[in-house]
């Protein structure tokens, strides 16, 4: 949930497409063998801010903006935010991007959407990259991202306290998945929520994590070579990392030390680092 802020150009220079019917935006920086960058729920292209420079002078790197967060368009029907549409607006922001295949990785939900692009398009991919992500929303979060209690809390409350709200029950619900913060970083990181998210898709969003029923059962079928990816203080994930592995049928673990949920933002070198390599070993 945390992450720093973004003060640099790309943000207002993203561009801009329309693909399958919803107004999309996505950073594009580098020339090379693509690699496309998914983000976590509610966060935004911003996830990989710490990453693009690092891997753009060798691949051309494509971070979009989600539909629901960031830049992206905010839709208000429930029925939008699925998982089959997730998968097919990557299917056609390729095609939009003349690209065939390429190198897939996301944080969180974004893995979840790589995973199941993986089981439906295996074909477009030359890698997959699952970071501190599941087959499966573990059910701890079923209570922290449960959207009807985020619906009655909206009922009387702004965003920004909502961003505190369930900030604070995920500090205590997970002590140690997250690395201490900054007065200036939490600041940001709420100020960052606020301006990227819309209750809708939090809500809708939120609810799809709950009712996915996952690809535990499908995992076997992902043979293109896969890099998962953990924090070593994201608790709900660290196990299953493990258990990823083992059923996925071309894949290996690199656990990030001094990390929470999201490494490109905790500890971006040496993340950078072993994402490099593994991009470089294909």
């Amino acid at each position: 949930m945390i992450g720093a802020r973004f003060s640099g150009t790309e943000e207002n220079n993203m561009p801009t497409t329309v693909i399958r019917g919803i107004t999309y935006h996505y950073i594009s920086k580098g020339a090379g063998v693509p690699v496309v960058l998914l983000h976590r729920y509610t966060g935004t292209w911003l996830d990989w801010h710490n990453t693009i420079p690092s891997l753009s002078s060798r691949y051309r790197c494509i971070a979009p903006d989600q539909r629901g967060f960031g830049k992206s368009e905010r839709l208000s029907d429930p029925s939008a935010y699925t998982m089959h549409e997730y998968v097919e607006d990557i299917v056609a922001l390729a095609s939009h991007l003349d690209t065939e295949k390429f190198h897939l990785a996301g944080i969180s939900m974004g893995g979840m959407i790589a995973q199941e692009f993986a089981c439906a398009h295996q074909d477009m991919l030359l890698s997959l990259t699952l970071i501190d992500t599941a087959p499966k929303l573990p059910e701890i979060f079923y209570d922290l991202i449960n959207p009807q209690i985020t619906a009655d809390y909206l009922k009387n409350h702004s965003l920004e306290e909502l961003w505190d709200f369930l900030f604070q029950r995920q500090v205590k619900a997970l002590p140690l998945t997250t690395v201490p913060r900054t007065p200036e970083m939490i600041k940001a990181a709420r100020l960052r929520y606020v301006e990227d998210n819309s209750p809708a898709a939090i809500m809708n969003v939120a609810r799809m994590l709950i009712e996915w029923q996952g690809v535990w059962n499908r995992l076997s079928e992902i043979t293109v070579r896969t890099l998962v990816v953990v924090g070593d203080r994201d608790v709900p994930f660290v196990a299953l990392s493990d258990q990823m592995v083992e059923a996925l049928p071309n894949a290996r673990r690199v656990v990030v030390p001094e990390s929470g949920h999201i490494p490109t933002y905790d500890n971006p070198q040496f993340f950078n680092r072993a994402y490099l390599e593994f991009l470089n070993a294909e």
